[in-house]
């Protein structure tokens, strides 16, 4: 019995070393939403739902975002696009 629960525990942690560091490399997802969004949002959710939502200016993703992370955009006008992604670049 000891021993199935030793192989058991051995096989948990080697999984748990194996996600975890995945998890830390890939970063967060954020959202904008032109039309809907806030920017005193956290941008962690494409809808608000009463306490996340998405952010409303790439302005406010390229003071938050991180090497990694990944931004999703919905359909709407966020300005000059070319100059707030080559803004984006240069930040990296």
């Amino acid at each position: 019995m000891k021993t199935k629960l030793h192989i058991v525990l051995i096989l948990t942690l080697s999984l748990v070393g194996l996600i975890l560091p995945l998890a830390v490399c890939l970063g967060a997802t954020y959202y904008l939403d032109a039309i809907n969004g806030d920017d005193s949002y956290d941008g962690l959710v494409p809808v608000w739902d009463g306490v996340h939502g998405p952010w409303q200016t790439l302005a406010q993703a390229q003071s938050v975002v991180q090497d990694g992370d990944t931004v999703i955009l919905r359909s709407g006008n966020y300005g000059d696009f070319l100059d707030d992604i080559l803004s984006f670049k240069s930040k990296l």
